[in-house]
């Protein structure tokens, strides 16, 4: 069983380039370890899955929902570039990096089984269902497909880096991404590029926690944001919408951080006393050295989308 677990998760790895302790296997919950243990079993000889008479049981579609599962949780599982970002139990951030995983396991799951059982032994798993993209799998998925409208790449390569990027780098990656796509963020100095790209991540991983009391923010919840769990919309547009939000958040604080630099020149401070929004203070942003964006700074890491080589 966890000889199938790791060829899973190195077929993982290697096609999204994210990585994981060499030998390492993802947790799997017992319910999903029995449903694929018979392809663990007949992985050599995938024929003896077929029902073996008129009657008998098709243990296939469980076993192609397992797989999925398992696809699920091999990407939930991957290391992050900097291991601070890495998922702790209860994090709030947690949702975005499900709907990444989720997103992932759906679309590639079935190539990744052709990959598996060679010699064409996949088609005896049977048809995998169409692409529901529905919960979280939708929402990971409308991510993809908003960063992909903006970078001209296709949303199954967005995904493929998406999930990559780990547990908890989900959200720092799509900032990256996005924020590459706006020339001006180049012109801005090193030190404030990090403090952007801090402020972009936590706005988009934001967008994907679920509802809570904000009464009684989850651990960790950046100062000003814990309002937009309030704000959730539906599943297939929450993609989109977490990228629209990011790239006015993103607008703002690189014409904000300009405008310090710029140390009072005459056209910004003309554009800031017109009134453009784009030159307001940014209102839900959090508060300098709130705790995510204090733990990512002084890592010094540079921004700079992973795996856009790719």
């Amino acid at each position: 069983m966890d000889d199938l677990i790791r060829s899973i998760n190195r077929l993982v790895m290697r096609d999204t380039g994210g990585w994981s302790p060499p030998g390492a296997i993802p947790e799997i919950p017992q319910q999903i370890r029995d449903a694929i243990e018979p392809l663990a079993l007949n992985r050599d000889i995938p024929t003896r899955l077929l029902p073996k008479g008129t009657g008998q049981p098709d243990l296939r579609p469980e076993i192609r929902r397992a797989a999925t599962a398992v696809v699920r949780y091999c990407v939930a599982g991957l290391e992050p570039d900097n291991l601070q970002h890495r998922l702790q139990p209860g994090d709030w951030r947690e949702p975005l990096t499900v709907a990444v995983a989720s997103a992932y396991a759906e679309t590639a799951t079935p190539r990744l089984m052709r990959e598996l059982l060679t010699d064409g032994g996949a088609a005896e798993l049977g048809e995998f269902p169409e692409r529901q993209r529905q919960g979280y799998a939708a929402e990971g998925w409308s991510l993809a497909v908003s960063l992909a409208s903006r970078t001209g790449r296709s949303p199954d390569e967005e995904l493929r880096d998406l999930a990559g990027a780990g547990s908890g780098g989900a959200g720092r990656l799509a900032a990256e991404i996005l924020l590459s796509t706006k020339p001006e963020y180049e012109d801005v100095p090193p030190l404030d590029r990090y403090q952007i790209a801090d402020v972009v991540t936590d706005h988009i991983e934001a967008r994907f926690a679920p509802n809570v009391d904000v009464e009684k923010p989850l651990r960790d919840v950046p100062e000003g944001i814990a309002s937009d769990y309030l704000d959730r919309v539906d599943a297939v547009e929450l993609g989109a919408e977490a990228i629209d939000k990011a790239s006015e958040v993103a607008d703002r604080e690189i014409l904000r951080h300009q405008r310090e630099a710029a140390g009072g020149s005459e056209e910004v401070a003309a554009r800031f006393a017109g009134g453009d929004p784009a030159m307001q203070p940014l209102g839900k942003a959090k508060a300098p050295g709130s705790a995510p964006t204090a733990a990512r700074s002084a890592t010094g890491e540079q921004p700079g989308p992973r795996g856009r080589e790719r």
